[in-house]
């Protein structure tokens, strides 16, 4: 059970930090749900993740010109 302080703020109790992994500093979501309240974490996207489509593809001609490259 968490108390609500005079700020809003509430305590997450250590139970549900540690199942959803939740770590200082870390951003969360809260919304209402049929009159409930719930809390999401914020999934950042990995740094490779944020560089994918950057990249212009290398396009094979077909596997006869590669192996023509290669001989």
């Amino acid at each position: 059970m968490s108390t609500l302080t005079k700020k809003g703020q509430v305590t997450i109790p250590k139970g549900v930090r540690d199942a959803l992994r939740l770590r200082p500093g870390m951003r969360i979501t809260v919304e209402l749900r049929e009159g409930e309240a719930v809390l999401r974490k914020q999934v950042e996207p990995k740094d490779i993740d944020r560089w994918r489509g950057c990249l212009k593809p290398h396009v094979q001609e077909g596997t006869d010109e590669l192996l023509t490259q290669l001989r």
